[in-house]
This record gives C-alpha cells, sequence and structure tokens, in this order.
C-alpha cells in the first residue's frame, strides 16, 4: 500500500506541474464564459519631442470555460473595449477611431481584431507633444481599465489586468542651447585652437554638431579644432543636428611672429648672414602656450591640446606633460587628455629648456544615464517573508554613474534594501521604484500573497462500491489566503473519478487517491478511495417446467430467474453420469433443444448462474425430470 501511495503521490506533483506550468487562465466554478488575459506592450520606451509610438493590448489568454474547467479556446473574437488614461498635455493620440470619455479618459470599441493567442487586439499611436518642458526628463504612464472581450456568440469578460494595465515611456529633453568654450580666440598662421561644443541640457539624446567656418581662406575647422591660414578675422558656428541651435565664436588669425625677419636683423644683414652660415647656433626657448586654455570633456572621451613653443624655431622643443589629478584626467606626451572620472584636472605643460609652463583646465563630466529599464517581469509575485532580487539595466552601457536609488511606496507590504532586494512583510501590494541620479524611473509591481499553509478534507477515506459517489469538501487555511482556489485530482482515474467540484465517482474495484491541491501547487491533501469487489449472491434454484419429447428431441422449458446471467442443461442417461450439455443465454423463458437416442431413459436437471470478474457464481440445481424416448 505504502508503495502505491508513493506512486500515485509522484503521478499527482507531475501532474500539478503539468497545469501550472502551462499557466492556463482557469475560471471560478460557475456557468460558461470567456476568460481572457491580456497584456500591455509599447514599440519604444525612449523618446524625444515629436517622435511618435505605439502601444498594444496584446491577447495572451482566451479560453472557455465551465464549472471551473477549461472546455475549449476561443477564436471567435468580435469586440474590444475599455477606457484609456493618458497626459494630454504630454502625449496626443493620433488615433481617429477612439472616441472622447471625459477629460482625460478616452473609450474605446474595436470590432476588426485578430483572434488568435498572442495577437493585438488594438493598438494605439500617441504622438509627444511639443508643449512639454523641454529641458526636463518626463516619465509618463499610459494605463487602461475596464477592459472587456466580447465573442461573436455574445459572451463577455471583464479583463483583471491589475497591475499590468500601463505602458511606461521616458521622453527625454530637447536641445536647448549649446555654448561655445572659449568664445574668443587669438592663434597665429599655422597654429591651432581647440573649441568645444556643450550641448544643453546634458541629458539630450543627440549631442552632435556641426561645425562651420564663415572664411576657410583665413581659418578651417574639423571636429571643433580651428586652424590658421591667414591674416584676418574669422567666425566659427557650432551647429546643433537637434533643434538646430547655434553659437559662436570669434577667432583672430595673427602673422607668424617668426614668418618675417624684425627690424634690427634688416639692419644688420651680415649679422643675419653670418648666424645663417653657422649651423650651431641655438635659438633659445622664450615661453610656451597652450591651446586652448580650458577644455571640457566626458568620462572616457580624449582631447588633444595643442603647445606652441616661442620661438617657433627655438631649438630645444622638449616639452613634459603633467596632469594635477590623474585620478580625473591623464594626459600622453603628445598632449591627448583623457576623463577618467567626473571633477576638474590641470593640465600643465612644461619646456625643458627655460621650465616656461602653460596651463589648461580640463573639466570632465560624466556620461549621464538615457534610459532605465527593467530586468525581468512587470509584476513580481512573492510569498510572506520571502526575499527577491530586482535587476534594472542602465543606457548608455558607459553610463558613469550607475547608481540607483530604490524605494517601496508601501514599506508595510514589502521593504527594498540599497542593492534592490526585496522582502515581503504582509499580504497586498506595493510598487518598487528604481530611480537613476538624474530622475529617470520604471516600477516592478510586487503582489505579496498570504500563502494557503494548510487543507483540510471533510474524510481522509472513503470506501464505495463501483457506480458509487461521495461529495468531498476541502478548507483551507488560513481564512484570509490570497488564493483558496483547489484543484482536484485522481492519482488513478480508472479506478475512481473527481470532478473540480469534489465529486468523487468510483468505477471499477481497487485504491486510489484524490487529492486537493493549492493554486501554488505547494500544499495538498489527499483522502484515500477504496472501491470494493461487489459480492454476487448465488442465483435462485431453476424450476423445470416441462421436458416434452418429439422424433428424437427433447425440449425442456423453466421459469426465469430474474438475475441471471444465464443456465447449464445437465444431462445423464440411466447407467451414466450428469454432464453439461448446453449453457443457453437469453433473458426470457427459454427452451432447450436435445437430440437424443430412441429407446434410451435420459434424466435431465438446471442449474442457473451470476457472472463475477474472475468465475461463474452457480445457482443450485432443478429437480431432475426424466424422459424416456
Amino acid at each position: 500500500m505504502k508503495k502505491i501511495f508513493m506512486v500515485s503521490m509522484v503521478l499527482i506533483v507531475m501532474v500539478i506541474g503539468l497545469m501550472f506550468g502551462n499557466n492556463v487562465y482557469a475560471a471560478t466554478s460557475g456557468p460558461k464564459m470567456a476568460e481572457a488575459r491580456v497584456e500591455v506592450t509599447s514599440n519604444k520606451e525612449i523618446l524625444q519631442v515629436g517622435e511618435t509610438f505605439e502601444v498594444s493590448l496584446v491577447l495572451s489568454e482566451l479560453v472557455y470555460a465551465e464549472n471551473g474547467q477549461v472546455t475549449s479556446y476561443v477564436d471567435n473574437i468580435a469586440k474590444v473595449e475599455g477606457y484609456i488614461t493618458y497626459n494630454k498635455e504630454c502625449l496626443e493620440l493620433i488615433n481617429s477611431t477612439l472616441s472622447a470619455g471625459g477629460a482625460s479618459d478616452s473609450k474605446f470599441t474595436v470590432t476588426d481584431i485578430s483572434k488568435k493567442k498572442g495577437d493585438v487586439l488594438a493598438t494605439f499611436t500617441f504622438k509627444v507633444r511639443n508643449s512639454i518642458p523641454e529641458t526636463e526628463t518626463s516619465t509618463q504612464a499610459i494605463s487602461f481599465e475596464h477592459i472587456i472581450v466580447a465573442d461573436s456568440t455574445g459572451d463577455s469578460t471583464v479583463v483583471e489586468l491589475g497591475n499590468k494595465n500601463y505602458a511606461r515611456i521616458v521622453i527625454l529633453p530637447t536641445v536647448s542651447d549649446v555654448i561655445i568654450t572659449p568664445r574668443e580666440a587669438t592663434i597665429e598662421v599655422g597654429e591651432k585652437a581647440i573649441l568645444t561644443a556643450d550641448v544643453k541640457p546634458d541629458g539630450v539624446a543627440n549631442k552632435n554638431v556641426k561645425w562651420i567656418s564663415s572664411n576657410d581662406s583665413i581659418a578651417t575647422v574639423e571636429n571643433g579644432i580651428v586652424t590658421g591660414i591667414k591674416e584676418g578675422n574669422v567666425t566659427i558656428t557650432a551647429i546643433t543636428e537637434s533643434g538646430n541651435k547655434r553659437a559662436e565664436a570669434k577667432i583672430t588669425v595673427k602673422k607668424s611672429q617668426n614668418s618675417n625677419p624684425t627690424d634690427d636683423t634688416k639692419k644688420d644683414d651680415n649679422k643675419q648672414d653670418d648666424s645663417k652660415k653657422d649651423d650651431n647656433t641655438t635659438v633659445n626657448v622664450t615661453g610656451v602656450k597652450v591651446t586652448p586654455i580650458n577644455s571640457k570633456i566626458v568620462v572616457g572621451k580624449s582631447v588633444t591640446l595643442i603647445a606652441t613653443i616661442s620661438p617657433e624655431n627655438a631649438t630645444n622643443k622638449n616639452l613634459k606633460w603633467v596632469s594635477s589629478d590623474e585620478k580625473i584626467a591623464t594626459v600622453t606626451q603628445n598632449g591627448v587628455v583623457t576623463g577618467v572620472s567626473e571633477g576638474n584636472a590641470d593640465i600643465v605643460i612644461t619646456t625643458e629648456e627655460g621650465g616656461f609652463e602653460a596651463k589648461c583646465t580640463v573639466r570632465v563630466d560624466g556620461i549621464d544615464a538615457r534610459g532605465i529599464e527593467r530586468v525581468g517581469d512587470k509584476t513580481v509575485t512573492m510569498g510572506l517573508n520571502q526575499t527577491r532580487q530586482l535587476q534594472v539595466k542602465i543606457t548608455p552601457s558607459d553610463t558613469t554613474n550607475k547608481n540607483v536609488q530604490w524605494t517601496s511606496s508601501n514599506n508595510s507590504v514589502a521593504t527594498v534594501d540599497s542593492n534592490g532586494v526585496v522582502t515581503s512583510k504582509n499580504s497586498g501590494s506595493t510598487i518598487i521604484t528604481a530611480t537613476t541620479h538624474n530622475g529617470l524611473k520604471t516600477e516592478f509591481f510586487i503582489e505579496v500573497e498570504t500563502p494557503v499553509t494548510n487543507i483540510t478534507l471533510n474524510s481522509n477515506e472513503i470506501n464505495l462500491n463501483p457506480g458509487g459517489t461521495f461529495k468531498l469538501d476541502a478548507t483551507v487555511n488560513p481564512s484570509n489566503a490570497s488564493n483558496k482556489n483547489i484543484k482536484w485530482i485522481s492519482a488513478n482515474e480508472s479506478i475512481a473519478t473527481v470532478d473540480q467540484s469534489g465529486n468523487v465517482t468510483a468505477d471499477v474495484a481497487g485504491t486510489t487517491y484524490i487529492s486537493a491541491v493549492s493554486a501554488d501547487g505547494k500544499v495538498i491533501a489527499t483522502c484515500t478511495v477504496n472501491v470494493s469487489k461487489p459480492v454476487v449472491t448465488k442465483p435462485a434454484k431453476v424450476k423445470i417446467k416441462s421436458a416434452k419429447k418429439k422424433g428424437k428431441k427433447v425440449t425442456l422449458k423453466w421459469k426465469k430467474i430474474s438475475d441471471a446471467a444465464g443456465y447449464v442443461v445437465y444431462m445423464k442417461t440411466n447407467s451414466g453420469k450428469f454432464k453439461a450439455v448446453k449453457t443457453v443465454k437469453k433473458a426470457k423463458t427459454v427452451k432447450a433443444v436435445i437430440s437424443l437416442k430412441k429407446g434410451n431413459k435420459y434424466s435431465f436437471k438446471i442449474r442457473a448462474y451470476k457472472l463475477d470478474e474472475e468465475t461463474n457464481v452457480y445457482g443450485a440445481y432443478s429437480k431432475i425430470k426424466k424422459v424416456k424416448m
């Protein structure tokens, strides 16, 4: 018996795994109706002003259920309707078929829809309005309520979306300004100046700019690096790719100090000639400068500084490049500065000869987060006193500050620590919000359920005959359990079956187990069902009514026995023993015809029988009837 029980429990567990693994949205006990599960999805999560995006209602499950059991999958959806809520000051719903339902609500009805699991029931197209604050990151939610799905027969069901009834998007700020540093600069012919363009605000998606020189014959510009061509004044313009914002810098190009001889050398031609002839003449360094004197980069990016030694023909042009704080910015001996972390650092250039110095102050900014996404499902279901690790993804991947602040909207239900570990406290729901350092957010919905701890049955063992029935009742504890639904399972349905109301029906002899299983499959109560083999009583004694001969045959007639399955006729001669000569299987008054030899004497007797699983059960023999042929 123990082996049978263990095998049966294994079968029960396997069945439970199949049931709950398929995530079927089963109905509760009741009349036949359609039941649906719908998910809300968005084709974009991060947008800019003026962009459009789509929010869809996707059918994940739609079934017919009767008395708590799925009977068939629905494939004839006719209509979906409900209400959609969104911020009309920020978003514009551009679906022309939707009718307004209030100041912030819109009612929709969709009849031209798909009919299969995974199909889109309705799609809503939105445009981000230009009227939102352009300098701030905005998080918006599009919510759905009172969704009803109806089929062509008229059956309908209200879809319980719960905390899965919304799509959330993040709207990045637009370009508001661009600032060039420095605004003015003076260079010599052949020298370079480095300009930087700071696109505002920091959180914009596209910070690319186009550089233009007002006169390429005086100075050219490429990626912010200005090169002096000839004397004159020129305007360098930076234009943002996004928003078409502009900023200008004034550049003055002077003649190189060493391009023409000085007045003194003009007066002393012989001295000039002598210096040209002396290849060993040393030209001393008189100074050094760096361009630009201020620069701004982001972590991980680089900028090349230009050092200019005076005079241009100085003999020793060796330089030493040093960063005041290599934890913020490093510099190579070629003047390439790379941002390491946020902060300010001075890049000091020193000439080997004379020890002349120049300095560029570099500001290193971090790479701001532009998006934050959930890793995993929106809704997380937990039991009491459990922990769950939540995770988010910060974009771009090289964001400098990936710190996230975690908060719970209801600490009495669940708390969350600084690492995103949620601890459930009491039954209910709460929203766990993850916020980046620059205010971007995403949310998890936590549902804390009161688990079923015990199931008791009104009987732990029942004895039935084949065809017998018994009503099992299950009591779920605690009384405030979140989900008190019960699944009824028979370990061997060939012996006894059970419906989802707990009605047990015996079939054939044997022992099986009927289990009441909690909705989460973790708690089981079992009742042993013994189906007994029926006791077959002997049929009554047969009474022979007549034995008549005709020619070589004898016809026997006897009175029917109501519960007999058949009759056996026995015969012997005067000198022999009784032997079975014929079996009759008729439900009415019957006769048996026996061919015999003329001149002999024969004796007859009959007995009835009933059917048993293994053998026949016979009644008593009738009185003997004798016939002389």
